[in-house]
């Protein structure tokens, strides 16, 4: 029993001790000698304690020191990525600004091809990612605007202005130093999608102008038609309010123009004839044609003249509207009212 317990007592010190315990007076002498032992093992075991304590908080203080790395690097990669990140919003801010700018210009009703042209050469050359170096050229018809320091390069970037499938011009982006490659040489890809938006802008004014052109055209020769025509021309809503009268009204019942668009259709009628207009009316929203009929109109002397009206349905954007053109047939009818005295 004594053996396995004392394992930490030197053998010179373990021979004394057996031969102690053949004493039993001595067994004081042999506490005080295991007391001694129990407080060296203790303070032993406390060194290897503390040394193991040394040991583990190295250790934590190399992992310490290698999550600081790792998270300092971490960070510098955070930062790069943010400054890439700053960098691409700001130059997609800028394209959007330059797109937004040309748009706008665009929407304006009294601007001509070649001032939004001219105007569209700043906002395009701020967008570009070196602006200071950018040169811009658009060639629209016969058209060439471009800045008085304008130059070219091998350095360039171009997108086609289309209207429908015909090309009708071009828009160029020069670069005047080199720059590193990207997507198209030196330009980015969003500079690409940009251009070509650009040009998509212009090319939609241009069929616009053109179209706008077109109907003013058409309506000079329509209002020079209805201005000379001999016959009254009117348009009314679907209760007989005047919307547009032309000026032949007033050399037929003696109305200007200004009291005639004030009048209801059905006003100055006869009122035997009233119901039998409707009639047709209603016939020609039915069935979408054309009518024709004969009715007498009160002139401002206070006399009535007949009249043959032809009416057809127009639909203006949804709002239905019909138009009548109305002959007077004063002398048509003397001359039939003739004919049919003569032959009775």
């Amino acid at each position: 029993m004594i053996d396995s317990k004392l394992n930490t007592v030197s053998p010179s010190e373990y021979k004394r001790l057996k031969s102690l315990l053949r004493d039993p007076k001595d067994i004081e002498e042999i506490i005080s000698i295991m007391e001694q032992k129990v407080i060296e093992l203790s303070k032993s075991k406390n060194s290897k304690a503390e040394d193991l304590k040394r040991i583990e908080f190295k250790k934590a203080e190399l992992k310490l020191q290698e999550a600081a790395k790792k998270l300092e690097e971490v960070r510098e990669k955070l930062e790069n990525k943010i400054g890439v990140s700053t960098y691409a919003l700001r130059e997609r801010i800028k394209e959007l600004t330059c797109l937004y700018g040309i748009s706008q210009l665009a929407e304006k009703v009294d601007i001509s091809i070649q001032d939004l042209l001219k105007q569209s050469l700043d906002l395009i050359r701020s967008a570009w990612q070196f602006p200071k170096i950018t040169y811009v050229r658009i060639q629209f018809k016969e058209l060439m605007i471009k800045k008085d320091d304008f130059l070219t390069s091998k350095w360039k970037q171009e997108a086609p202005i289309r209207r429908s499938n015909e090309i009708i011009g071009k828009i160029e982006v020069y670069y005047k130093k080199e720059k590193p490659n990207s997507y198209e040489g030196p330009f980015l890809k969003e500079e690409r999608s940009l251009i070509n938006a650009i040009a998509e802008v212009i090319g939609r004014f241009a069929e616009r102008k053109e179209v706008e052109q077109e109907l003013i055209e058409s309506e000079e020769k329509y209002r020079t038609l209805v201005n000379n025509v001999s016959d009254i021309i009117i348009e009314t809503d679907l209760e007989g309010n005047r919307t547009f009268v032309n000026p032949q009204i007033s050399k037929i019942t003696g109305y200007d123009i200004e009291e005639s668009i004030l009048k209801n259709k059905f006003d100055l009628m006869h009122p035997d004839d009233r119901e039998n207009v409707k009639r047709a009316i209603g016939k020609a929203l039915i069935n979408k044609s054309v009518v024709s009929v004969e009715y007498r109109t009160r002139h401002k002397e206070g006399y009535y003249i007949p009249m043959l009206a032809r009416g057809m349905v127009k639909d203006t954007n949804g709002t239905l509207k019909i138009i009548f053109i109305m002959s007077d047939i004063t002398e048509i009818k003397k001359a039939r009212d003739l004919i049919i005295e003569e032959n009775k």
